[in-house]
């Protein structure tokens, strides 16, 4: 279906669409990881599957760019050192005391309930979602595939 969509913008005019794996990095996310091996296995079959189908859906027309988050995500989180992550496994914020973090969420963590030390080169914020640092990772190697398109 959203492959779909994403092809009509091409036939309503748009000149180029850029298409990331959606779900890039969940199958190293913390939140994954503390589950058993079968549910690992099970997500990141579902991950896989997911972007397989998109991708696919998309076709091969050139105004279309996919960027495979997925599987850099996955290089990131078993050789960390080549992108500067320090750490791809733990959560910057505090998401387990919720006198500190009362939706264990990095929607509302600030500096006030980072866990201690450096953090600023972790993977994750929360039990799923990226840190600022992993953002611009994303957008950095977003804009070296646009480049190789010739997009940029």
């Amino acid at each position: 279906m959203a492959a779909g969509a994403i092809g009509a913008l091409g036939a309503t005019g748009a000149g180029l669409v850029g298409v990331r794996s959606e779900v890039h990095a969940q199958a190293a996310a913390p939140a994954v990881l503390a589950q058993s091996a079968d549910t690992q296995k099970l997500v990141a079959t579902m991950v896989s599957t997911f972007n397989a189908q998109l991708k696919a859906g998309l076709g091969d027309d050139a105004k279309i760019l996919y960027v495979d988050l997925a599987t850099v995500s996955h290089d990131q989180s078993v050789n960390p050192a080549p992108y500067g992550l320090s750490n791809t496994k733990d959560t910057a914020c505090v998401v387990n005391d919720v006198t500190k973090n009362p939706l264990s969420s990095s929607l509302v963590c600030t500096k006030n309930n980072l866990i201690s030390g450096d953090v600023s080169h972790y993977m994750f914020a929360d039990e799923v979602h990226p840190t600022p640092f992993e953002n611009a990772l994303v957008a950095r190697y977003v804009l070296l595939q646009m480049s190789g398109k010739g997009w940029l």
